[in-house]
Formats: C-alpha cells, sequence, structure tokens
C-alpha cells in the first residue's frame, strides 16, 4: 500500500513502518562504521602517515565530515526519537527521515570515492606498504557496505513512500521542541521548569529563527565551528590570526551545509516562494569558500602567488577574493532570471 496525496498519518502496526525502521537502522549503522574508520585512519599517527588521502583536497573533505556526520545523525536522532512504536507516526517525519539517511547515505559515498581518487593519485596501488594495504581493505570494504545500504534505502523508500506530496508538518524545529518537552515532563517537579522554560524558548526564540533561518544559521554555525575547532587550535599552537581564518572556513562549511541540507531535510517549515538572489550568492559564497581552501594549491596563480611562498596574508586574499567574485556573479545572475520571470508572469 502506498501513500497518497492525503495521507499524513502511518497507523501503528503499518509494515511500512517496520521497513522504515530496518532501512534508518542499517543507515545508522554504516554511517558509525564510517565514522570509526576515518577517525582511526586519521587520528592515529601510525595509519596517517599512510593514507593516499592526508593532504588537501581529501583531507579536507574527510575533517568536513568529522562535524558534518555527527551533526546530521543528531537532526536524525531527534525524530527518530519520537517514533514510537504504539504512537501513529506523521508521514512528514518517516518522509524526512528517508530524506537524511539518504544524505547521509551520499555524504559517505562523496567521502569514500575521494579516497579512491587520491589513491590512483598518488599511485599508492602499485607501490603499497602493509599499513596502507591493510587502510584500502578497509576502504572496500566500507565502499561495499555503504553501496549495499543505499541500495536497500532506495528500496525502502519505493516501498514506503512513492512519489507524491508531504503534509508540510511537523518540521524539525517543531518536533524539536516536542521531543524536549517530553523529556522533561519526565523528570517530574524539577521537569515542569524545564517544560516552562522550552515553551519560552519555543515562543521567544524559535519564533525568531523561523523568521530569520540565515541569521540564526550563521550564528549557529560560528558557535559550533568555534567548539569543534577549538582542540586543534590548541592543540597545534594556532596563531590568533590562522586560528580565525580557521574558525571563519569551517563556519562556512556548515552554513553552506545546514542551509542547502535543510531545504532538503524540512528543518524549518517556510513558506514556499523563490528565494531571493541574495540567499543564492550568500551560499554560494559560503560553498566556495573551503573549495578554495581546499583546492589553494592550484589556484594561487590567480592572485600571483607561488605555494612554496604563500603565507597566511596570500591564504586570507585568495579565500577572499574567488569568493566575492564567485557572490557578486551568482549574485547578478540570479537578480537578472528574477526580473524574466516577473516579467513573464505579468504577461
Amino acid at each position: 500500500m502506498g501513500f497518497s496525496m492525503n495521507t499524513d498519518i502511518l497507523p501503528v502496526g503499518d509494515q511500512r513502518r517496520r521497513t522504515l525502521g530496518r532501512a534508518v537502522g542499517a543507515v545508522l549503522a554504516a554511517c558509525l562504521a564510517f565514522y570509526a574508520d576515518i577517525w582511526f585512519s586519521k587520528e592515529i599517527p601510525g595509519l596517517y602517515v599512510h593514507t593516499a588521502w592526508r593532504d588537501d583536497p581529501y583531507d579536507a573533505l574527510i575533517s568536513f565530515m568529522f562535524v558534518a556526520m555527527p551533526l546530521l545523525v543528531c537532526l536524525s536522532a531527534v525524530r527518530l526519537r519520537l517514533c514510537r512504536r504504539f504512537e501513529p507516526l506523521p508521514a512528514r517525519r518517516a518522509l524526512d527521515l528517508l530524506q537524511i539517511c539518504w544524505l547521509l547515505c551520499m555524504a559517505m559515498a562523496v567521502t569514500l570515492a575521494s579516497e579512491w581518487v587520491s589513491i590512483v593519485a598518488a599511485g599508492h596501488i602499485a607501490t603499497t606498504t602493509p599499513a596502507s594495504a591493510g587502510l584500502i581493505a578497509v576502504l572496500i570494504l566500507m565502499s561495499a557496505t555503504v553501496l549495499v545500504v543505499t541500495a536497500y534505502l532506495r528500496k525502502a523508500r519505493r516501498t514506503t513512500w512513492p512519489r507524491g506530496q508531504a503534509p508540510p508538518e511537523p518540521d524539525w524545529l517543531a518536533d524539536a521542541v516536542i521531543l524536549l518537552e517530553r523529556e522533561s515532563s519526565r523528570l517530574g517537579r524539577p521537569g515542569e521548569r524545564l517544560v516552562r522554560a522550552v515553551c519560552w524558548t519555543d515562543r521567544s526564540v524559535i519564533t525568531q529563527v523561523r523568521r530569520h533561518p540565515l541569521w540564526a544559521t550563521g550564528v549557529f554555525a560560528v558557535l559550533l565551528s568555534m567548539f569543534t575547532d577549538s582542540p586543534q587550535i590548541v592543540l597545534e599552537g594556532y596563531r590568533p590570526a590562522l586560528a580565525i581564518w580557521f574558525v571563519a572556513v569551517s563556519s562556512c562549511s556548515v552554513f553552506a551545509l545546514i542551509v542547502i541540507a535543510g531545504r532538503y531535510l524540512h528543518l524549518v517549515e517556510r513558506p514556499r516562494r523563490r528565494p531571493a538572489p541574495l540567499v543564492y550568492a550568500a551560499v554560494l559564497v559560503a560553498l566556495s569558500v573551503p573549495v578554495v581552501a581546499s583546492f589553494r594549491g592550484s589556484l594561487w596563480w590567480i592572485i600571483g602567488a607561488e605555494n612554496s611562498t604563500a603565507g597566511l596574508a596570500q591564504l586570507a586574499e585568495l579565500t577572499i577574493a574567488i569568493p566575492f567574485a564567485v557572490g557578486v556573479v551568482t549574485y547578478a545572475i540570479a537578480r537578472l532570471l528574477a526580473r524574466r520571470v516577473r516579467a513573464v508572469s505579468r504577461r
């Protein structure tokens, strides 16, 4: 039985709920194995020196996965926690779980593909050490696992959610508030105060987040990047200027991830309207910053510098100049297309 246009609830005992649960469980298990793989290969020096993907741009992508994977898993955990076996399940919640699992599979696939590219580019297939051979064996196993899990998720999606329009509610923010209220109410008397605090947050903070999602995303991206980057900054003794640049690049990465994935994952329910040209420009500027930082070795010629002599000043110049140009071009094209759309609609 498939979804119809008017279906907004999956009843208790529905077979599709079991299919959904197995698919989500398989994806999360694959994510755990994947995260363990990249953590051990990157954080253990004896293994890290034998990886072909230890240099940028491959290493930059893996470093980004250290933040992106837990963030996406936490987003899925909020909705998964509300999927109670003996309670009806909103179809919106079910679809969004499938969407975030699909995004997790794509993130793992892209990272593993970049590792394969680094192996071929570095010639490690022809010359391997026992440690690098072991890493390649793990890479083969993880690649096969992700392929199998992705195929299973695709089959589960076809079974549980044929093409069609899902109900607009609840979005992720609404589910987060519901979960906080439910968990706080279990704490007895202290929980009553937490429930009131959650209600106040919903009225005062969440309302502002819904009104200004881009600004809220920017603040969250900066705070999260400062938290996750601080250990590396302290342990490696970054200078203040380098630390600021490092956090800025991470913040742009997180901002681009949340804005792009948020629209796909239904984080905030917004009116269906075309984003303003400035939104397109902001997202592409944020996306271009980590890309430029990762491929800086091939882009120094743009500012007349060389890889062997470039310093922090040249690095900052490069990661400002190219994203600025990208933003200007994107804004101009978006404005032009918006005018054409308005002109056609008036005819």
